[in-house]
């Protein structure tokens, strides 16, 4: 994973990208803070567990709402 400082010249604006790892259980996001006086780097590690499943659970209650209301259609 490889975290970024960017710095855009023409504005002047510094941004950070985050380095994200996604697998089925969890995600890993990254972020680059601010240097320290040592030299050092501030790094924010974030462990988010389970986030691909409220997509999928989202998708079934859509599924099965699609479904009930056919269900509904066809009785009439």
């Amino acid at each position: 994973m490889f975290p970024e400082k960017r710095k855009y010249f023409i504005r002047g604006q510094i941004t950070s990208e985050s380095a994200i790892k996604i697998t089925p259980y969890k995600d890993i996001y990254m972020t680059l803070g601010d240097q320290l006086d040592n030299g050092y780097w501030v790094v924010n590690i974030q462990y988010n567990y389970l986030i691909r499943w409220i997509w999928i659970a989202a998708a079934i209650m859509g599924i099965g709402g699609f479904a009930a209301l056919m269900e509904r259609l066809k009785r009439k």
